[in-house]
């Protein structure tokens, strides 16, 4: 009995001292990181998104002295290298906070906040092409009221949906869809409207076209997360 516990605790001990070996192994399987804005200007939000043959795409908020516009840049070569970046937004004023969402064969939906020149607004841009080049962008709130928080969903049918938060004038819950691959996009339709406001909305489709929304609502001295669907 003595030698079969020693035996288990040698057993225990080689297994102990592998796993141990193991984990710098994995963590070494990341690459270095990669500089893919490369600029001397300042850039943040970064959104990240794959589709299934492998392709890397990401969209970024990328501030000058002057504006801030959304910059796009993939890579093909599963992130050897990325694509000289691409300015989707061409703003002469602030975009920022972007979403990316992925469609089937090589469509790549791009949402924003544009404040530009005083009011904010939601800007949608998309590609076709796998990101080659973007759509002329569009403006999905297009209103007088700020709008901001953007969230984007695909389905796969290539459906695109898209919420918000809208000042009206209490924050609510505005919802816009195209069926068309981001051709034309419908009326926003008001999903909540609180007294106190709601806000940080988030979005999910499921594989039949079934659409989930989730957000806060505040409630007088308390919140609480509201769904609907």
């Amino acid at each position: 009995m003595a030698r079969y516990k020693a035996w288990t605790q040698i057993f225990a001990t080689v297994i102990l001292g592998l796993m141990v070996m193991c984990v710098p192994a994995q963590a070494q399987q990341f690459s270095a990181p990669k500089n893919v804005s490369n600029d001397s200007d300042y850039s943040f939000t970064p959104q990240i998104a794959v589709d299934s043959n492998g392709t890397i795409y990401m969209a970024w908020e990328d501030d000058t002295a002057t504006n801030s516009n959304i910059l796009f840049s993939r890579s093909s070569d599963g992130g050897a290298t990325f694509s000289t970046p691409i300015n989707l937004s061409n703003s002469s004023g602030y975009s920022f906070n972007p979403r990316i969402a992925m469609g089937s064969a090589g469509n790549v939906n791009v949402v924003w906040e544009d404040q530009t020149p005083s009011n904010t607004n939601i800007m949608f841009s998309h590609s076709t092409n796998a990101g080659t080049n973007f759509s002329t962008p569009v403006n999905l709130s297009n209103d007088s009221a700020d709008s901001g928080s953007p969230q984007i969903a695909v389905d796969t049918a290539g459906n695109i949906y898209v919420v918000w938060e809208h000042d009206s004038p209490n924050l609510g819950i505005f919802f816009s869809r195209s069926t068309d691959g981001g051709a034309t996009f419908s009326t926003p339709a008001v999903l909540s409207v609180s007294a106190l406001g709601s806000f940080s909305p988030q979005i999910a489709v499921d594989s039949n076209g079934n659409i989930s929304v989730v957000w806060e609502d505040d409630v007088s001295l308390t919140s609480d997360i509201s769904f609907s669907y």
